[in-house]
């Protein structure tokens, strides 16, 4: 179903193209903003301790 579904989008017009890879490239901008925060906090956390 997922494929056919996909089949559908790529045939279709290429709106739907633009908003599939849009919103595509928004999760994965998401996911590295959301993995820098956890290193940045991990690092900090890490100084706060030698620091310590």
């Amino acid at each position: 179903w997922i494929l056919a579904h996909t089949m559908m989008l790529v045939r279709g017009t290429p709106v739907h193209v633009t908003v599939g890879v849009t919103v595509i490239v928004s999760v994965l901008q998401w996911q590295l903003t959301l993995l820098n925060a956890v290193k940045e906090e991990l690092v900090w956390h890490g100084e706060d301790q030698t620091s310590a």
